[in-house]
């Protein structure tokens, strides 16, 4: 008897840490999205460690609540639209086709997003690109 009473309250504590263990990573997922909402300016580009030149990027994205991405080139006055979803450490930002980044770090201030992407030479490449939050105002209204 004792020998069940114990498995029953192993099997209940196992239990209520692996659903409190998913309850955290949604509540995690969740901070991450709702930090990720707003406008961001790119401020920083490299790859494999090789600082670019941000004028071949579009100067602000901005992540809508409802899951709609806007990106802003005001050098050519240029706006894009597409869609975005944060999954586990995957954010996921689709227009022409999907690309996937890796948050490694977003708060009120900084946006940090990782890429890997295939060079034309067929080799892994690393990109870093980081952000700074401004005002929504930095895209306009169409």
């Amino acid at each position: 008897m004792k020998k069940h009473v114990f498995l029953g309250l192993l099997i209940a504590f196992t239990l209520g840490c692996f659903l409190s263990a998913c309850e955290k990573e949604d509540t995690t997922s969740d901070q991450i999205k709702t930090s990720l909402v707003g406008t961001w300016k790119l401020t920083s580009v490299q790859i494999n460690e090789v600082e670019q030149d941000l004028t071949a990027y579009p100067d602000y994205i901005q992540f809508q609540s409802n899951q709609i991405f806007i990106t802003y080139d005001s050098s050519t006055d240029v706006i894009t639209r597409g869609g975005w979803s944060y999954k586990g450490d995957m954010l996921n930002i689709s227009f022409d086709l999907p690309a996937a980044y890796y948050i490694l770090s977003v708060n009120n201030l900084n946006l940090n997003l990782k890429r890997y992407d295939f060079n034309a030479d067929g080799k892994l490449d690393t990109g870093i690109m980081k952000h700074t939050r401004v005002d929504d105002s930095m895209i306009p209204e169409q």
